[in-house]
Order: C-alpha cells, then sequence, then structure tokens
C-alpha cells in the first residue's frame, strides 16, 4: 500500500506486519523495487530523511504488535526506552538523519501521542491493532541492523525486568514540557543529537554488546565513522 504525503513528491510506502527477519527482506526487496521503478521511467526515488527545510520529514517507521500491553510487553518497552539512544546509530546511520531529530522539528520527540515523539503506543485501547511505533527510524538505515537492535533493547527489559518509568507526553513533546515536568514523567536522558554522540552511546552500552556481539558493535562503529555520507537514498 502506498499514499502521498505532506512534502513535495513524498510518499508512505506500507509492509506487511511480518516476523522479523521476513519483515526485513520485504523492506530490502521493497527498496530495489522503487529504486528501479523509478530509474526505468527517468527518475530517481531517494529515501533521504530530510529534503526541504520547510517542509515534513522522511522516516522509517517501525512496528511491533503485542496484543495486551502485560507486564512482560511494558518491561519490552522500558527496554526499548532506556536504550534507545545507544540503537540509534544503527537506526539514524548517517549525519542528514539528524536533521530530522530536532527539538520541535515534526516527527521527533520523546513518548506521547503526537507525531513528535521517538516511540509511541497507538491504538491503546483496541488489543487488536495496537502497536508499539518506533519513529527514530529512516530510510538509510540497514533493516537487519535496525532490527536487531530494537529486538535485543526490548529484551533487555524482561530479562533485567525493568519497570516503565517514563510517561507520555500527551499533547506535547519531551522538548516542549519544562525541567520539572520532564523530571516527573521519569524523562532524564536526552536522545543523541548527532551520529558521532549515537555511535558513542552505542559503544559504551555493554548490555547491547553483550546481545548483539560486541565484535559487531566495534566494526560496526568504526565503519561507520569512516564511511563518508552515502548518496541520498541508498542504504548505509
Amino acid at each position: 500500500m502506498f499514499h502521498s504525503e505532506g512534502a513535495p513528491g513524498q510518499y508512505e510506502v506500507v509492509t506487511d506486519p511480518l516476523p522479523s527477519l521476513e519483515a526485513a527482506d520485504a523492506l530490502a526487496h521493497t527498496w530495489e523495487a522503487i529504486y528501479n521503478i523509478a530509474s526505468k521511467h527517468g527518475m530517481r526515488a531517494t529515501f533521504a530523511p530530510r529534503l526541504y527545510a520547510d517542509s515534513s520529514t522522511s522516516l522509517g517507521r517501525t512496528f511491533t504488535s503485542p496484543s495486551t500491553l502485560t507486564t512482560h510487553e511494558s518491561r519490552f518497552l522500558a527496554g526499548l526506552m532506556t536504550h534507545l539512544p545507544s540503537i540509534m546509530a544503527f537506526t539514524l546511520p548517517i549525519p542528514q538523519s539528524y536533521a530530522r531529530v530536532k527539538d520541535g522539528i515534526w516527527n521527533v520527540g520523546m513518548l506521547g501521542r503526537r507525531a513528535q515523539v521517538s516511540v509511541r503506543l497507538t491504538n491503546a485501547y483496541s488489543p487488536p491493532t495496537r502497536r508499539f511505533e518506533v519513529r527514530t527510524v529512516d530510510g538509510t538505515a540497514n533493516p537487519y541492523l535496525l532490527l536487531a537492535g530494537l529486538i535485543s533493547a526490548g529484551m533487555i527489559g524482561p530479562r533485567d525486568q525493568l519497570e516503565l518509568t517514563v510517561e507520555g507526553c500527551g499533547d506535547r513533546s519531551g522538548a516542549q514540557l519544562n525541567e520539572t515536568e520532564r523530571a516527573e514523567k521519569g524523562i532524564s536522558k536526552m536522545l543523541p543529537l548527532d551520529v558521532k554522540s549515537a555511535r558513542q552511546y552505542l559503544l559504551e552500552d555493554q548490555k547491547i554488546g553483550e546481545l548483539i556481539g560486541e565484535e559487531v558493535v566495534r566494526k560496526y562503529a568504526a565503519v561507520n565513522k569512516a564511511s563518508p555520507p552515502p548518496a541520498y537514498g541508498r542504504r548505509h
């Protein structure tokens, strides 16, 4: 399914819900199909996170689908929120990715109900359609690494019996709350605002390294640091 979006020439493409590995495969195939079909017609498709300073940005929303918000699932979300700054090195892998994760920009934030959030619970009162939606993802990410990061972060929650202490921000993003309001909602850590900071969070996160593999983390960070920004539209 696809439909037009808010920016000039911008479209949203939706793939079916699938198990993680199959979902990553489907996304990779979808990207290649879009590139090739556009090229066939003399056009260039891009998954750049931000092309225009005065219009909405582009992201790669990623969903998990809990049927009930049990203690186990709440702890999964707690793990994801705790380790989100670290796995952003996977989900937002290039310098240009951070042009859209700034305070007050559409599609950004911390935890709440509107589009200016990093993670949100959609359709909270409708179990058949309830989803965790992760918005700190864009089309330059490697789908296999980003899902490995998201799943690893979530798994830490039930394993370590983490409690979900971060509350939703309601109609505002975390950036729109004052310091006291953020403290009351359990918001104590700012997300990285550049890829260098995200790499450092990843390298320092021993629990993510334990699950994904410390060697994988080190090599990924080294390659990410050494790689020039790719041409817009191609994956990192």
